[in-house]
């Protein structure tokens, strides 16, 4: 979602719990003898409440395919999702039949042109991945059963939410970056969709970011600079030609001079 539309909807979030448009405020001193429900009366006469329009076309479909007793209905997410998103939600309860995979449930709802991407919360086991996303083909697989392991029913409610939330912003297209140059610019469906991307490469924003996760991943950093400056900094390797071997020596001497090396 774009910054502006964002920024839209807080505003209007906001006038509909104000005191409403052309009314006087209410004096401190009277809100204060007002009961809570009196207030959000007062509010309801004045601005009416939330208006919401829903325009023809396909929704982003939650689809719970859990067996029975799960511990959290998807259901109370669609007003937050639209709310957030500003656009259509759907949830669906069809626990998966015996050898069903995730994959033949997404692609069975995406069959209907009311669905444009399938968000399919299902029990995997703990060897199948917490969270499967597959961008291209608009759907994503959300394993509770990992997500939920050794956790009380309060705290599996809010885990599944979040990984619906990260699901969604994968599967349909919240990580593409707003960068003019970059290969994750646009979203991807089809094959020719990838030879009008602006470019081959992942932005610097983008870059960065995975570069912030490489110590959570585990990933072994690489420093790449001049070998003057590898030599400055102390770490650079044994030099492999005549120019290195020169700079190498300038760099050591000056050390050894005491000097301050530039």
């Amino acid at each position: 979602m774009k910054w502006t539309a964002l920024v839209y909807r807080v505003g209007v979030m906001l006038l509909i719990t104000s005191v409403g448009l052309g009314q006087p405020a209410t004096p401190n001193t009277a809100v204060a003898k007002q009961s809570p429900a009196e207030i959000q009366t007062l509010r309801m006469i004045r601005a009416g409440g939330p208006a919401v329009r829903r325009d023809p076309g396909a929704s982003i479909q939650l689809i719970d395919a859990r067996q029975a007793g799960a511990p959290c209905d998807l259901g109370s997410l669609i007003n937050e999702l639209e709310s957030a998103f500003g656009i259509s939600f759907s949830v669906t309860k069809k626990p998966a039949l015996k050898d069903e995979t995730p994959m033949k449930i997404a692609r069975a709802a995406l069959q209907d042109k009311g669905v444009g991407v399938a968000i399919i919360v299902l029990e995997e086991g703990m060897d199948a991945p917490m969270l499967s996303v597959f961008p291209e083909d608009r759907m994503a697989f959300v394993n509770a059963t990992r997500i939920c392991a050794g956790a009380n029913k309060e705290v599996s409610e809010k885990r599944i939410s979040t990984e619906i939330w990260r699901a969604i912003s994968f599967a349909a297209g919240g990580v593409n970056s707003y960068a003019p140059h970059c290969a994750l610019s646009s979203t991807v469906l089809e094959p020719k969709d990838i030879d009008q991307l602006s470019a081959r490469v992942a932005s610097p924003e983008v870059c960065e970011q995975v570069s912030k996760s490489a110590e959570k991943l585990g990933l072994a950093r690489v420093k790449v600079t001049t070998y003057r400056m590898a030599c400055m900094q102390g770490w650079a390797p044994m030099p492999t030609n005549s120019f290195q071997k020169a700079i190498w020596e300038e760099v050591k001497a000056k050390k050894a001079a005491g000097k301050v090396v530039k």
